[in-house]
């Protein structure tokens, strides 16, 4: 196969309205990263400082140990093994995956999503 994606999202089972809307704002806050990387020619560095502020405007702690990486030959440290947020270029579409992980304050509980940086034509937003 010479194709990679990489994509993941949190579900939430049962009535748990607090972790449900973590994993609401987990959606939300890639999709704000990432049209901001869309309409601004953003850093991966920048970027990530971004998600930090809007992560706390939210309510919520971003998880710098899930920073985003390359896409590539499996492993993806074939190509480069730095996460996204230590970059200091923009990245190319298709290449590069955005990764958010929140927690709430207490760290009792979190959510994740992560999708390849592309504009809005490829999501149903």
């Amino acid at each position: 196969m010479s194709w990679e994606g990489d994509g993941g999202d949190t579900f939430v089972v049962g009535q748990q309205p607090e972790m449900q809307r973590c994993a609401a704002s987990a959606r939300k806050l890639f999709h704000i990263v990432r049209r901001a990387w869309t309409a601004s020619g953003m850093t991966g560095k920048a970027l990530y400082e971004l998600a930090v502020d809007e992560a706390r405007k939210m309510g919520w702690e971003l998880n710098m140990d899930l920073s985003g990486h390359r896409l590539s030959d499996f492993p993806h440290e074939v190509i480069y093994k730095g996460g996204l947020a230590d970059v200091n270029f923009k990245s190319k579409p298709l290449l590069w995956v955005l990764e958010i992980h929140i927690c709430d304050p207490q760290n009792r509980f979190g959510a994740f999503y992560e999708d390849m940086l592309l504009s809005d034509s490829y999501f149903q937003v």
